[in-house]
C-alpha cells in the first residue's frame, strides 16, 4: 500500500540589512510532493490532472493560491507538471501586503528546463490573525493537492509559518523607537505612543471603543488652504468618505468629519499665529518641558487636523503628528500638547502635491491619506517599509499601506495585517 502525496512547504529564509545589523525573514517558500497520511494514492504512471491549493490556515474556506497542471508517478517518483502549470489568486494585487516568491523541488516538480517563477500574495487582512501572546504572530499557511478530481491530502500537517511580527528591531527613519516588521515586505510595529520620548500606553493597558465617538475635527485653516491652492475643490462630505473608506475595515465605524473654525473659542485654546498650533498651557514652545501637565485634555478618539503656513523649526514633511503629554486609559481621554498638522508653508510639498492630484480630482483622496496616516501615528502605529529581497536591503515604503511614507496620492491606503490587529486589541 503506497503512502498518500501531501505538499510540504518549506521555509526560505533570508538575512535583511539593517542599521544595527541584520535581521532574517521568511521570503519564500519551497514546495515539494512528499509521503503523506497511508492509503492508496490516486497518483498513477498516466498523467492525470492535479490541483495544488494553499490556503491561510484560520480561513480553509477559500484558496488564496491555485496551481493548477498534471501528475504522473515516474519510477514511483511523483512528477507534478510544472513548465504546464497555471496559477490562479484570489487575492487582487491592490489587496496585498506582500509577496513571497515560490520555489520548487526539482525532483517532484519538474519543468524540463524552462524557468518558471510564481510569487504567492499574502493578504491585508487574514480572518484569525491574532496577536496571543503581544509578542509573536505568525501567518501560517497550508496546501492541499487533488489528483484526478481526488483530494490527496487535507491534513495541512506541514505548514509554513511567517512571522509577521518581531520585536526591537530599530527603524532607519525613527532610530529613537524600536521598530518590529511585519512579513518579508513590510514593516510597523504595535502599538507604543512614544511621541514625547516615553511608552504613554502600557503593554496590557486597552482604551475599548465602546460608547465612544471616533471623531476628526477639521480646523477651517485646512479648508482655506484647499481652495487657496485649487478653488472650488474642497468638500467635506468627500473627506469624510475616504477616511471612512479606510477606518471602516479596521473596525472603526462611522468615522464623523466635522469642521471648527478659527474663533475666539479656538484661539483660546491654541496658540494660533499661523505657524504649528501649541496649546495655550505649554510654556514655552517648540521646546516642550515633558514635565507632565501641559496640553488640553480631550476624548482619546477625537484627533484635530490643522494647516500651517509656516512650521516651528520648519519640515519636509507633509504633515506632522499629534504631540501628547499623558493618556488617561481609563477615561478614554488624553492630554494634547500639538495636533495634527498639514505641512503648507510655500515650499512646503504638499502645495504641489494637492495642485498635481486635484488635476485627476485626487487632491481630497491624497489628503485624507494624509489624514489618516497621522492618525494612524496617534493611535500608536509607525512607518511601514519594504525591502528588497534580491539586494537584501531594506528598500522604499509601500506604495499601499497607510502608514507607508511613500506616494499618498495613489488611490486610498490600507492598513496591513498586523497593523490591524494590533489596533483590534489595544482598541477592542
Amino acid at each position: 500500500m503506497a503512502n498518500k502525496l501531501s505538499v510540504k512547504m518549506n521555509p526560505i529564509v533570508t538575512a535583511i540589512k539593517i542599521t544595527k545589523g541584520e535581521y532574517k525573514i521568511v521570503s519564500g517558500a519551497k514546495l515539494s510532493l512528499e509521503n503523506g497520511a497511508k492509503g492508496t494514492t490516486a497518483a498513477t504512471t498516466v498523467d492525470q490532472p492535479a490541483v495544488i491549493e494553499v490556503f491561510e490556515i484560520g480561513d480553509k474556506t477559500k484558496a488564496i493560491f491555485t496551481l493548477t497542471s498534471t501528475l504522473k508517478l515516474v519510477n514511483d517518483v511523483p512528477n507534478f507538471n510544472l513548465a504546464a502549470a497555471s496559477p490562479s489568486r484570489s487575492i487582487a494585487i491592490d489587496d496585498t501586503d506582500f509577496e513571497i516568491t515560490l520555489e520548487f523541488d526539482t525532483k517532484t516538480f519538474p519543468s524540463g528546463g524552462v524557468s518558471v517563477t510564481f510569487s504567492l500574495r499574502l493578504p491585508f487582512i487574514t480572518r484569525n490573525l491574532k496577536l496571543s501572546p503581544a509578542s509573536v504572530s505568525n501567518l501560517t499557511l497550508g496546501a492541499q493537492i487533488s489528483i484526478g478530481g481526488s483530494l490527496e491530502s487535507a491534513a495541512f500537517a506541514d505548514k509554513l509559518d511567517i512571522p509577521l511580527l518581531q520585536l526591537e528591531v530599530p527603524d532607519d527613519f525613527e532610530p529613537t523607537v524600536k521598530q518590529t516588521l511585519i512579513g518579508p515586505a513590510s514593516s510597523g510595529h504595535p502599538l507604543s505612543l512614544l511621541f514625547v520620548g516615553k511608552p504613554l500606553l502600557k503593554a496590557g493597558v486597552t482604551i475599548p471603543r465602546v460608547n465612544t465617538t471616533f471623531e476628526v475635527l477639521l480646523n477651517d485653516t485646512v479648508r482655506n488652504r484647499c481652495e487657496f491652492l485649487v478653488p472650488g475643490s474642497f468638500n467635506l462630505a468627500t473627506i469624510e468618505t475616504f477616511i471612512n473608506q479606510t477606518f471602516s475595515p479596521v473596525g472603526f465605524a462611522a468615522v464623523s468629519l466635522k469642521e471648527i473654525p478659527t474663533d475666539a473659542v479656538f484661539n483660546a485654546r491654541w496658540n494660533s499665529t499661523g505657524e504649528k498650533l501649541f496649546s495655550t498651557t505649554v510654556a514655552n514652545p517648540p521646546n516642550i518641558s515633558n514635565a507632565g501637565g501641559e496640553g488640553h485634555i480631550v476624548p482619546f478618539f477625537q484627533f484635530l487636523i490643522h494647516a500651517s503656513i509656516k512650521l516651528k523649526g520648519g519640515s519636509a514633511e507633509l504633515a506632522e503628528g499629534e504631540v501628547l503629554d499623558s493618556i488617561q486609559a481609563t477615561a478614554k481621554t488624553k492630554r494634547i500638547i500639538s495636533p495634527i498638522t498639514i505641512a503648507c508653508e510655500p515650499t512646503a510639498s504638499f502645495n504641489l502635491l494637492y495642485i498635481t492630484e486635484e488635476k485627476t480630482k485626487g487632491g481630497l483622496r491624497l489628503l485624507a491619506n494624509i489624514i489618516v496616516h497621522e492618525i494612524g501615528h496617534a493611535l500608536g502605529l509607525s512607518h511601514c517599509q519594504e525591502f528588497d529581497i534580491a539586494q537584501k536591503t531594506r528598500s522604499v515604503p509601500s506604495t499601499i499601506a497607510v502608514m507607508s511614507n511613500d506616494k499618498p496620492g495613489q488611490g486610498m491606503k490600507k492598513f496591513g495585517p498586523v497593523h490591524t490587529a494590533v489596533l483590534q486589541k489595544a482598541y477592542p
